[in-house]
């Protein structure tokens, strides 16, 4: 009997320890993808001239979801991307957050134009605004390496 709780006891301490948790969310540089700013930029595009790649209202939501799962593939696979944790905006965890990353994405993109603008609030030694023009990869190996400062570092002028 002694023998049968000693094994009890092991199984659920083996069943607890080895039970998966929750992902830790790492403590690096917090960049929010600013929706608000992709899904207007998106619906003006569409708007003027009109596009024959917008044929409809969802249009759009459809180009800057589409160019952001691309997106969020290259920041998922990007080793420069490691310890910089990306949020979407309108959620908790965006409250606070270091940079900004707007996107502007046109009709049918291959590559698109971004800015990425730190807030007063950061700490990080990345540039206070950087912009450029790319696609997916371009933008995650860019945008990564401004938050986790693996760039250039600028002094005030």
């Amino acid at each position: 009997m002694k023998y049968l709780l000693l094994a009890a006891a092991f199984v659920v301490a083996v069943s607890v320890v080895s039970r998966p948790s929750k992902p830790q969310i790492r403590a690096g540089a917090k960049v929010v993808i600013d929706d608000w700013w992709n899904y207007d930029y998106a619906r003006i595009a569409c708007q003027v001239p009109r596009s024959s790649s917008c044929l409809g209202d969802d249009e759009p939501k459809f180009h800057v979801t589409s160019f952001e799962n691309e997106l969020k593939t290259f920041l998922a696979t990007d080793a420069t991307c490691h310890d910089v944790v990306f949020v979407k905006q309108f959620t908790q965890a965006a409250a606070t957050y270091d940079f900004q990353l707007m996107l502007d994405v046109q009709p049918s993109p291959a590559s698109v134009g971004w800015s990425l603008v730190k807030t007063s609030s950061s700490h990080y030694p990345g540039a206070d605004y950087t912009e450029g023009h790319g696609s997916p990869q371009q933008i995650a190996h860019a945008v990564c390496a401004v938050a986790t400062g693996k760039g250039a570092t600028f002094q005030p002028e």
